[in-house]
């Protein structure tokens, strides 16, 4: 017998061993990411898949249930996932499906997290392709909080000032201990109320007067409501504008009559301030009364003679 022949008999029992550990191991790891058995493939569009790589998990409510087969970048804002999905669940993951990118716990891996839709619908299919959902960006999420931790640190900021100057002795503290001051605004406070009320009353009698007027009652309604009254009060407005025409007429000539008195080229301002041909102007008067009577006389005479007679009867019978 060789002597090799126990030492080859060992390597050949280590090299089987080893074989079927790698085969059972091999077994275990495709069976974990779903290599060997029945699978069906769905993909769904993101816009950011944040991170997410091939070999990563699929969880539906909570379970594993596939893993990511392929990312392919379709454009510069659409990213197409392929996901292989144990056919034993895939029965439960309906078409109208919600998928997201998330993370496995806090900090772990990115997976893909399939949200079952609103109403019903059929079961996914091999080569189905369902909705999706913009993921939360984390860098987005700290840029939001830290805008948020800068606005409350200015508000707490504008509290500790408000506070300080309420707290100061002439703040709102102060004003609110002071029973003078206390007082002082209950009365403004009752004046504001009586003056409401005032106004309140004020609108109840304005209401109620108006409430007259379009019933036609007191003089207003009667104006307003009566035609014939309006008519009339209309007219008599516009006799009052006539005589206040009228009465402009009588006062300019008024004023005209007083320039011409004023005036020391005229004659009525001559016989008021020259007395000596104010009494020409008497005797003229006087003397143009008497031969008035005396043509008065004639003309009488004349009426009498029988050269005349015959004149002053023809003019009477035109005159009738």
């Amino acid at each position: 017998m060789n002597k090799n022949t126990p030492s080859n008999i060992r390597l050949g029992l280590f090299v089987t061993i080893g074989t079927l550990v790698l085969v059972v191991a091999l077994y275990l790891i495709g069976s974990n990411q779903s290599m060997f058995g029945s699978t069906v493939r769905i993909s769904a569009q993101f816009y950011n898949v944040n991170g997410l790589m091939q070999g990563n998990n699929v969880r539906y409510a909570g379970i594993d249930i596939g893993t990511v087969d392929n990312i392919i970048i379709e454009n510069d804002s659409s990213v197409t996932v392929y996901m292989l999905i144990e056919k034993k669940h895939s029965q439960y993951i309906k078409k109208n499906a919600l998928a997201t990118v998330g993370t496995d716990g806090l900090m772990g891996n990115k997976l893909v997290n399939i949200n079952p839709g609103s109403g019903s619908s059929e079961p996914v299919v091999d080569g189905d392709m369902i909705a999706s959902l913009k993921p939360v960006e984390t860098d987005e999420m700290i840029r939001t909080l830290n805008a948020t931790n800068e606005n409350l640190e200015a508000i707490t900021g504008d509290l500790r000032s408000f506070t300080s100057r309420i707290n100061t002795d002439k703040g709102l503290l102060r004003l609110i201990e002071d029973s003078v001051a206390v007082d002082n605004i209950l009365i403004a406070l009752q004046s504001i109320r009586q003056a409401s009320e005032n106004a309140n009353r004020i609108t109840i009698q304005i209401n109620n007067l108006t409430q007259s007027i379009n019933r036609g009652e007191g003089l207003a309604g009667a104006l307003i409501k009566d035609n014939k009254t309006a008519e009339g009060l209309k007219n008599t407005v516009a006799n009052l504008e006539q005589i206040s025409d009228s009465l402009d007429q009588v006062v300019a000539g008024l004023n005209r009559f007083a320039s011409g008195v004023n005036n020391p080229q005229g004659l009525v301002y001559a016989v008021s301030n020259d007395s000596a041909m104010a009494v020409e102007v008497k005797d003229g008067v006087h003397n143009l009364k008497q031969s008035t009577e005396l043509l008065n006389e004639n003309l009488k005479a004349m009426r009498k003679s029988f050269l005349f007679r015959k004149y002053f009867k023809e003019q009477e019978k035109k005159s009738k």
